[in-house]
Formats: structure tokens, C-alpha cells, sequence
């Protein structure tokens, strides 16, 4: 009786595991990334906690241009909705916050579903990252019914 509850628990615990497949459907302060901090490895420290706390760019910024990607960061976030006007509605909701690394360290930041996704497709396609080399990314802005998408195109 023990041993199958060991087991039950074991496998509510790997349905339960959140993954790049479902992170975008998980709770505010929920992260995944590929970055690995390495005890005693200061640079890998450095590369992580930058990604996580101060990314350098926006994603917003690069539209139409090709950026090298190595690494990911994923961390659902909450933020308040707002009318047209950018006025409060009380009201929030889930959103994921993507950090993109490339190689040299720059990392490039956008609160979006369409470039989670796409984080997401690229693994399916080229396994996880680290992905070395990096993949190439073409940043595009898509119309939708309530304004415009980021996105990617992968290009290399």
C-alpha cells in the first residue's frame, strides 16, 4: 500500500511539473529558463541573475531585425488591465515575461504570448537551448483584433 502511494505521488508530481510546454498557463511567479547558474562559476551567476533582474533591451525595439538566441527565460507574470487610454481597470491578468539571451550576454526582454510561443515552437524544433549555435530570430509585429502581436520568424 505505501510503495503505490510512493508512486501516485511521484507521478502527480511529474503531471504537476511545469514545463515550456504548459508555463504559460501556470501562476504569477512561475519561471523556466535554460540558464544554469553553476556553483563556483561567477560568469554563468552573472549571466543569470542579469536575465532575470535587468535585461538590456526590449524585444519591441528590434522589429524587422535578426537577433542570436542561446538562451530563454520564461516567468509568468501579473499586471493590471488597461482601457485605450492606458487608465487602470482594476482587474489583472497573466502574463509571460520572455528574457531571450544571445551568446555574448545581451539579453532582450518582451511580456508576450506570441514570442512565449514562439520559445516554445523552437524547442520543439531544435530540442532545448542552450541552443549553441544560436538560433537567429527575425522580430516581427503581427496585427490582432485589439492592436499588434510580437512574434518571431526563425531564420537560421
Amino acid at each position: 500500500m505505501e510503495e503505490t502511494t510512493e508512486i501516485q505521488t511521484a507521478e502527480q508530481a511529474q503531471a504537476n511539473a511545469i514545463t515550456i510546454q504548459n508555463v504559460t498557463s501556470a501562476a504569477p511567479g512561475t519561471l523556466i529558463t535554460s540558464l544554469r547558474a553553476v556553483p563556483g562559476d561567477r560568469e554563468a551567476s552573472v549571466r543569470v541573475f542579469n536575465a532575470m533582474n535587468n535585461p538590456g533591451e526590449r524585444v519591441a525595439n528590434h522589429i524587422n531585425e535578426v537577433i542570436e538566441v542561446q538562451d530563454y527565460l520564461i516567468e509568468m507574470s501579473q499586471i493590471e488591465d488597461t482601457d485605450a487610454y492606458g487608465n487602470g481597470l482594476g482587474t489583472y491578468s497573466n502574463v509571460p515575461r520572455v528574457v531571450l539571451v544571445s551568446p555574448d550576454g545581451t539579453s532582450y526582454q518582451a511580456v508576450s504570448y506570441g514570442v512565449a510561443n514562439a520559445v516554445r515552437n523552437a524547442t520543439l524544433a531544435c530540442g532545448d537551448a542552450p541552443w549553441k549555435p544560436a538560433i537567429q530570430l527575425k522580430i516581427k509585429q503581427v496585427p490582432t483584433k485589439r492592436g499588434s502581436m510580437l512574434t518571431v520568424d526563425m531564420v537560421g
